[in-house]
Protein backbone atom coordinates (compact mmCIF):
# COMPACT_ATOMS: atom_id res chain seq x y z
CA UNK A 1 0.00 0.00 0.00
CA UNK A 2 1.41 3.38 -1.13
CA UNK A 3 2.68 5.46 2.00
CA UNK A 4 1.96 9.25 2.16
CA UNK A 5 4.36 11.86 4.15
CA UNK A 6 2.21 13.45 7.58
CA UNK A 7 1.80 16.96 7.36
CA UNK A 8 0.75 16.93 10.84
CA UNK A 9 -2.70 18.23 10.52
CA UNK A 10 -3.85 18.12 13.90
CA UNK A 11 -6.19 15.59 12.98
CA UNK A 12 -3.18 13.50 11.77
CA UNK A 13 -1.53 14.35 15.22
CA UNK A 14 -4.78 13.52 17.41
CA UNK A 15 -4.50 9.74 15.32
CA UNK A 16 -1.02 9.55 16.31
CA UNK A 17 -1.36 9.56 20.20
CA UNK A 18 -4.57 7.65 20.04
CA UNK A 19 -2.93 4.72 18.43
CA UNK A 20 0.82 5.18 20.63
CA UNK A 21 -1.75 4.79 23.21
CA UNK A 22 -1.25 0.76 22.67
CA UNK A 23 2.45 0.15 22.97
CA UNK A 24 2.95 -2.66 20.30
CA UNK A 25 1.28 -0.25 17.94
CA UNK A 26 3.42 2.66 19.11
CA UNK A 27 6.77 0.51 18.53
CA UNK A 28 5.22 -0.17 14.87
CA UNK A 29 4.98 3.88 14.58
CA UNK A 30 8.66 4.37 15.68
CA UNK A 31 9.72 2.21 13.49
CA UNK A 32 7.74 3.03 10.31
CA UNK A 33 8.00 6.79 11.11
CA UNK A 34 5.41 9.02 9.95
CA UNK A 35 2.88 8.56 7.65
CA UNK A 36 -0.80 9.94 6.67
CA UNK A 37 -3.91 9.48 4.39
CA UNK A 38 -4.02 11.99 0.99
CA UNK A 39 -6.10 11.48 -1.39
CA UNK A 40 -4.94 9.68 -4.42
CA UNK A 41 -7.09 13.12 -6.36
CA UNK A 42 -8.64 10.67 -8.81
CA UNK A 43 -12.44 10.05 -9.86
CA UNK A 44 -14.40 7.61 -8.36
CA UNK A 45 -14.59 5.58 -11.89
CA UNK A 46 -10.98 5.63 -11.96
CA UNK A 47 -10.54 4.55 -8.89
CA UNK A 48 -12.92 1.54 -9.17
CA UNK A 49 -11.66 0.27 -12.53
CA UNK A 50 -8.28 0.68 -11.11
CA UNK A 51 -9.89 -1.76 -8.10
CA UNK A 52 -11.70 -4.40 -10.42
CA UNK A 53 -7.91 -4.70 -12.36
CA UNK A 54 -5.94 -5.23 -9.37
CA UNK A 55 -8.43 -7.93 -8.07
CA UNK A 56 -6.56 -11.16 -6.94
CA UNK A 57 -3.37 -10.87 -8.74
CA UNK A 58 -0.42 -9.53 -7.87
CA UNK A 59 0.36 -5.76 -7.89
CA UNK A 60 3.32 -5.69 -10.51
CA UNK A 61 0.98 -7.38 -12.63
CA UNK A 62 -1.94 -5.05 -12.03
CA UNK A 63 0.45 -1.96 -12.52
CA UNK A 64 0.94 -3.69 -16.24
CA UNK A 65 -2.72 -4.29 -17.23
CA UNK A 66 -3.73 -0.53 -15.58
CA UNK A 67 -0.47 0.85 -18.18
CA UNK A 68 -2.12 -1.19 -21.04
CA UNK A 69 -5.23 -0.28 -20.02
CA UNK A 70 -4.66 3.36 -20.09
CA UNK A 71 -2.31 3.04 -23.28
CA UNK A 72 -5.15 1.79 -24.82
CA UNK A 73 -6.92 5.09 -25.22
CA UNK A 74 -3.54 7.62 -26.53
CA UNK A 75 -4.16 11.38 -25.54
CA UNK A 76 -6.34 10.29 -22.15
CA UNK A 77 -4.65 10.71 -19.04
CA UNK A 78 -7.83 7.90 -18.55
CA UNK A 79 -10.44 6.58 -20.36
CA UNK A 80 -14.06 7.80 -19.70
CA UNK A 81 -17.08 5.78 -19.29
CA UNK A 82 -18.16 6.40 -22.77
CA UNK A 83 -14.86 5.41 -23.91
CA UNK A 84 -14.92 2.14 -22.36
CA UNK A 85 -18.72 1.15 -23.31
CA UNK A 86 -17.27 2.07 -26.89
CA UNK A 87 -14.73 -0.43 -26.35
CA UNK A 88 -15.80 -4.15 -27.46
CA UNK A 89 -14.89 -6.75 -24.87
CA UNK A 90 -12.37 -8.64 -27.31
CA UNK A 91 -10.37 -4.91 -27.60
CA UNK A 92 -10.46 -4.78 -23.81
CA UNK A 93 -9.23 -8.42 -23.01
CA UNK A 94 -7.00 -7.97 -25.42
CA UNK A 95 -5.30 -5.76 -22.71
CA UNK A 96 -5.06 -8.66 -20.07
CA UNK A 97 -8.19 -8.22 -18.51
CA UNK A 98 -10.14 -11.40 -17.74
CA UNK A 99 -13.79 -12.03 -19.07
CA UNK A 100 -15.18 -11.11 -15.77
CA UNK A 101 -13.23 -8.31 -15.50
CA UNK A 102 -14.24 -6.91 -18.86
CA UNK A 103 -17.75 -7.53 -18.06
CA UNK A 104 -17.33 -5.32 -14.45
CA UNK A 105 -15.89 -2.57 -15.81
CA UNK A 106 -18.07 -2.04 -18.95
CA UNK A 107 -20.66 -2.96 -16.57
CA UNK A 108 -19.35 0.01 -14.31
CA UNK A 109 -19.24 2.38 -16.95
CA UNK A 110 -22.66 1.89 -17.82
CA UNK A 111 -23.66 2.12 -13.72
CA UNK A 112 -21.18 5.70 -13.92
CA UNK A 113 -23.14 7.14 -17.45
CA UNK A 114 -26.66 6.34 -15.46
CA UNK A 115 -25.72 8.32 -12.61
CA UNK A 116 -25.30 5.20 -10.13
CA UNK A 117 -22.04 5.59 -9.17
CA UNK A 118 -21.38 8.49 -6.32
CA UNK A 119 -18.94 11.05 -7.30
CA UNK A 120 -16.62 12.53 -5.02
CA UNK A 121 -18.43 15.52 -4.19
CA UNK A 122 -22.02 13.31 -3.85
CA UNK A 123 -19.97 11.42 -1.14
CA UNK A 124 -19.32 14.45 1.07
CA UNK A 125 -22.76 13.69 1.80
CA UNK A 126 -22.63 10.18 3.13
CA UNK A 127 -21.53 8.62 5.63
CA UNK A 128 -19.04 5.57 5.40
CA UNK A 129 -21.97 2.72 5.57
CA UNK A 130 -23.96 4.27 2.76
CA UNK A 131 -20.70 4.82 0.58
CA UNK A 132 -20.17 0.80 0.88
CA UNK A 133 -23.86 0.07 0.45
CA UNK A 134 -23.88 1.92 -2.85
CA UNK A 135 -21.30 0.63 -3.87
CA UNK A 136 -21.04 -2.81 -2.97
CA UNK A 137 -24.20 -2.81 -5.29
CA UNK A 138 -21.70 -2.46 -8.18
CA UNK A 139 -21.01 -6.15 -9.98
CA UNK A 140 -17.46 -7.07 -9.38
CA UNK A 141 -17.07 -4.26 -5.99
CA UNK A 142 -17.07 -6.19 -2.79
CA UNK A 143 -16.82 -4.71 0.77
CA UNK A 144 -12.85 -5.16 0.38
CA UNK A 145 -12.87 -3.18 -2.81
CA UNK A 146 -15.57 -0.34 -1.30
CA UNK A 147 -13.35 -0.05 1.93
CA UNK A 148 -9.84 0.60 -0.26
CA UNK A 149 -11.85 3.33 -2.24
CA UNK A 150 -12.83 4.34 1.28
CA UNK A 151 -9.62 4.94 2.82
CA UNK A 152 -7.21 5.39 -0.54
CA UNK A 153 -9.60 7.44 -2.77
CA UNK A 154 -11.97 9.45 0.09
CA UNK A 155 -9.22 9.48 2.97
CA UNK A 156 -12.13 8.17 5.17
CA UNK A 157 -10.30 8.27 8.91
CA UNK A 158 -11.94 5.31 10.88
CA UNK A 159 -12.22 2.08 8.02
CA UNK A 160 -10.49 -0.98 8.96
CA UNK A 161 -10.48 -3.85 6.68
CA UNK A 162 -10.43 -6.81 8.66
CA UNK A 163 -10.31 -9.64 5.96
CA UNK A 164 -7.27 -8.44 4.06
CA UNK A 165 -4.36 -10.90 3.80
CA UNK A 166 -1.98 -8.33 4.56
CA UNK A 167 -3.79 -6.73 7.88
CA UNK A 168 -4.22 -10.02 8.97
CA UNK A 169 -0.66 -11.22 8.56
CA UNK A 170 0.57 -7.79 10.51
CA UNK A 171 -1.85 -8.43 13.24
CA UNK A 172 -0.95 -12.01 14.09
CA UNK A 173 2.98 -10.94 13.90
CA UNK A 174 2.61 -8.00 16.00
CA UNK A 175 0.12 -8.81 18.78
CA UNK A 176 -0.26 -13.10 18.55
CA UNK A 177 3.75 -14.13 17.70
CA UNK A 178 2.74 -15.18 13.98
CA UNK A 179 -0.12 -17.02 14.42
CA UNK A 180 -2.96 -16.20 12.13
CA UNK A 181 -5.93 -14.39 13.50
CA UNK A 182 -9.52 -14.43 12.16
CA UNK A 183 -10.85 -11.59 10.88
CA UNK A 184 -13.34 -10.90 13.76
CA UNK A 185 -10.28 -11.06 15.91
CA UNK A 186 -8.68 -8.40 14.33
CA UNK A 187 -11.96 -6.67 13.95
CA UNK A 188 -13.01 -6.87 17.52
CA UNK A 189 -8.94 -5.46 18.92
CA UNK A 190 -9.51 -2.43 16.31
CA UNK A 191 -11.70 -0.63 18.60
CA UNK A 192 -8.34 0.32 20.71
CA UNK A 193 -7.68 2.28 17.31
CA UNK A 194 -10.84 4.10 16.75
CA UNK A 195 -11.92 6.80 15.14
CA UNK A 196 -8.49 6.70 13.39
CA UNK A 197 -8.51 2.83 12.10
CA UNK A 198 -7.20 3.79 8.51
CA UNK A 199 -3.88 5.19 9.71
CA UNK A 200 -3.63 1.84 12.21
CA UNK A 201 -4.13 -0.08 8.78
CA UNK A 202 -1.39 2.05 7.12
CA UNK A 203 0.87 0.97 9.86
CA UNK A 204 0.04 -2.44 9.99
CA UNK A 205 0.43 -2.81 5.86
CA UNK A 206 3.85 -0.63 6.04
CA UNK A 207 4.98 -3.00 8.76
CA UNK A 208 4.88 -5.71 6.32
CA UNK A 209 5.99 -3.52 3.68
CA UNK A 210 9.61 -2.51 5.24
CA UNK A 211 10.44 -6.24 7.04
CA UNK A 212 9.29 -4.57 10.47
CA UNK A 213 7.90 -7.46 11.74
Amino acid sequence: MDTYISHKSPTHLEGIRVLETDPRMRDVINSVGEISLEPHGISMFEALVNSIISQQISKSAASTIKNRFVEFYPRKRFPTPLDVLSTSPQDLRKVGLSNAKTGYIQGLAQSDISGFVPTLESCTLLDDSQIIDLLTQLKGIGLWSAQMILIFNLSRPDIFPASDRGILRAFGLIYLDGAMPTPGETLDYSIHWQPYRSLASLYLWQSLNRGIV
